[in-house]
């Protein structure tokens, strides 16, 4: 398992690092150099993390999918450590910050989790084959001290 360094993005895509720290859900294999899909329910991630007492603001940065118009909007739930961090809508690209409690992060194990209960397959749709339940394409997210 990987340390995730404060101020240092987990950056998706096929040049990015996100395969350090992937456990589930996520489309990795897709070729798009900065984006990697959320394919399930739930996309999880796991890192260890630096201790710390300064406040920490966890950044997410990434686009919706929306099929075609068909969906309004997504709902992003997100978990550290089975902790409630917060919920947004995105109806367009995001750039959103949580706080989230020095005491939330472990220093041996972290799993961060993004639930999109509103997900849905492009087949599901009507849009395609892809049978993947995409929620949101990320772009980064990084754990920000100050």
């Amino acid at each position: 398992m990987k340390l995730l360094r404060f101020n240092e993005p987990i950056r998706f895509g096929s040049e990015g690092n996100v395969r350090d720290y992937a456990l589930s859900g996520w489309s990795l294999d897709e070729g798009n150099a900065s984006l990697s899909w959320t394919q399930a329910l739930e996309a999880k991630l796991e890192f260890t993390a630096q201790a710390t007492t300064s406040p920490i603001t966890l950044q997410l940065t990434g686009i919706p999918f929306l099929g075609n118009g068909k969906l309004p909007r997504q709902q992003v739930w997100v978990h550290l450590n089975g902790l409630y961090c917060g919920m947004f809508d995105a109806a367009d690209n995001f750039d959103v910050a949580m706080p989230i409690r020095h005491s939330w992060l472990e220093p041996r194990h972290n799993v961060l989790v993004l639930t999109m209960p509103l997900s849905a397959s492009p087949e599901q749709l009507e849009l395609g084959e892809d049978r993947r339940r995409l929620g949101v394409a990320m772009q980064s997210i990084t754990l920000q001290l100050g």
